[in-house]
């Protein structure tokens, strides 16, 4: 499967809620799953949800770092809304100094 049929098909099925029938191992969906529910009610998370992804093979490590990286886009998505900031079809990442060019992503 190439890559751009890949992402527009993770891109459906997790905007149809449907992260069981994505296009990823069982490993990869757990690795989803735990988000997910971090995300939408974190008080909710117990001990037994990382010992899950513990069974699916992660270490302590990784489950860090996939806490990690979704506690930050959490954070920076909330701030962003938050301040009602808009793209307007911009992209993001692009040279802050340069955004007319998409091809350019330095931050010089």
């Amino acid at each position: 499967m190439s890559d751009d049929v890949r992402s527009e098909a993770l891109k459906n099925t997790f905007l149809a809620g449907e992260i069981y029938s994505a296009p990823l191992s069982v490993k990869q969906k757990s690795a989803m799953l735990y988000p997910k529910k971090f995300t939408l009610n974190p008080a909710a998370l117990r001990e037994i949800d990382v010992i899950e992804m513990r069974q699916e093979g992660f270490d302590d490590g990784e489950i860090l770092e996939i806490n990690q990286v979704f506690a930050y886009f959490c954070y920076a998505n909330r701030t962003v809304l938050g301040l009602g900031c808009k793209l307007d079809g911009g992209i993001l990442g692009l040279s802050p100094n340069n955004s007319d060019d998409p091809g350019d992503w330095s931050h010089s």
